[in-house]
């Protein structure tokens, strides 16, 4: 009964070393388990830490990228504003693209974007900025960038009698102070200084440079006259003094200036159809030192010239392409590119106005006279056009509104509105002048028109 009692407390104590040890080694798998999650996430957490590293230090280096793109441009812009232009590049890991957007003649979008290529994922950073050419643009009046007013019944707030028997041609508006154009006869002033915040207007100095003039633009304290002599078709007039300086195209013996346009320290002059070449590049950054420095042959008349951001944009009586456009960033080497080309036969390209991405054309009477394009799609045609029923001279934007100098025997001055995402023009108002318009501008809110009639040479319009 003893031995019994002795062997059942043996299995007892075998079954409970066996149970302890059973449980020892549980512990210890346990604890290596433990272990080895302890040191796998400690590996993961330091390779984490590593690949967070990384990524924000390629991160940072693409900001740096992006960053400089942005100073490179910003710089290159206050060299040439003409040359900033969008581009692509790549190393063997970034690719960075520089994106460039011409909201109007001073003001450019710009985006830079770095890229790169990580476990078949693309990451990215990109910066933007927008920039101003302010020393052109504070040189530069221009008409308000919205129209307060809906120009239904406009009004003229005054006249001014020029004195003289030929018509007024041009004016450009700059501080209060119109300066206007006319074709004379050698022996009248063609050159008119006007105060036109002064009730009435007043003529404040005159100027006869030759034979007459067809054009004008004002910068700073030089006026820019295109002058109907073939010996000096160019005049620089010095605002302070009232002198002017004399420049001949080279080799020229016959081809009168037909327009006139100034940007960006250049003259660009075009001609009636001559022996030399009908469009022309003027450096005129030193008025000691005026010279020619791009020209491209035409073959026919430039009847108007606007250019904007490196693209010249011409009117011609080309019934083919009344619209060209000539790529003049290198003006030793400019390219002529597509240009448009009206639906029927008549009416030669004649106005040009822009406002933002949209170039305006205004033609001769025959067909349709006003249209408007998208300069970045310009292969795909008009994005909508207008019947007039008179040729258009010149036009300026303002807002949603264009205004038209015109033919017109009873609305030589008109108003029309483009509405719907630029898809439809819609009449707004016009006015009766005295004589067929010749040019227009504006400063503000208030447009200047000339016309054919000198005794009200100059017209200053008022939206109501």
């Amino acid at each position: 009964m003893k031995a019994q009692l002795t062997g059942n407390t043996y299995k007892k104590g075998l079954t409970r070393r066996a149970t302890t040890e059973g449980m020892a080694t549980l512990e210890i798998l346990i604890a290596f388990a433990v272990l080895i999650l302890c040191i796998s996430a400690v590996i993961m957490v330091a390779f984490g830490n590593q690949s967070v590293a990384v990524d924000s230090q390629i991160n940072s280096e693409a900001i740096s990228k992006a960053q400089k793109m942005l100073e490179d441009a910003r710089a290159s812009s206050r060299g040439n504003w003409d040359k900033v232009v969008s581009f692509s590049q790549s190393d063997n890991f970034y690719t960075e693209d520089l994106e460039i957007g011409n909201v109007d003649d001073f003001i450019k979008s710009v985006s830079s974007k770095v890229s790169w290529q990580i476990d078949g994922r693309i990451h990215n950073v990109e910066l933007s900025s927008m920039f101003t050419d302010w020393k052109n643009a504070s040189t530069q009046g221009a008409c308000a960038d919205t129209a307060e007013n809906t120009w239904a019944n406009p009004s003229i707030a005054g006249l001014v009698n020029l004195g003289i028997t030929g018509p007024a041609t041009g004016v450009d508006v700059k501080d209060g102070i119109a300066y206007v154009t006319a074709d004379g006869d050698g022996t009248a002033p063609d050159f008119f200084v006007i105060d036109v915040v002064s009730n009435p207007p007043q003529i404040l100095h005159t100027l006869d440079t030759g034979p007459g003039l067809v054009g004008i633009r004002v910068s700073g304290d030089y006026a820019y006259v295109a002058n109907t002599s073939s010996s000096n078709q160019l005049q620089v007039i010095d605002l302070n003094s009232l002198t002017k300086k004399i420049y001949k195209l080279p080799g020229s013996t016959n081809g009168n200036t037909s327009s006139i346009y100034y940007y960006n320290h250049k003259v660009y002059l075009g001609t009636a159809t001559s022996a030399i070449a009908e469009f022309h590049i003027i450096d005129v950054g030193d008025i000691s030192d005026i010279h020619e420095i791009g020209t491209f042959e035409l073959g026919l008349k430039v009847n108007n010239i606007y250019v904007s951001n490196g693209y010249a944009f011409l009117a011609t009586p080309d019934n083919n392409e009344e619209l060209k456009i000539l790529d003049v960033r290198n003006p030793a080497h400019i390219e002529l590119l597509p240009g448009f080309d009206a639906p029927g036969s008549n009416g030669n390209g004649e106005g040009l106005a822009r406002k933002n991405n949209k170039i305006f054309l205004g033609r001769a009477l025959g067909n349709i006279e006003l249209y408007v394009l998208d300069i970045n799609n310009m292969e795909n045609g008009a994005l909508t056009s207008q019947n007039i029923d008179s040729s258009i001279k010149a036009m300026a934007t303002m807002g949603n509104l264009v205004f038209l100098a015109t033919t017109d025997t009873t609305k030589e001055f008109q108003v029309w509105k483009l509405s719907g995402g630029s898809s439809s023009f819609s009449f707004t108002s016009s006015l009766d002048l005295t004589g067929k318009a010749t040019s227009i501008d504006c400063e503000g809110q208030t447009m200047y028109v000339t016309i054919e009639d000198p005794t009200n040479g100059l017209n200053i319009i008022s939206s109501n």
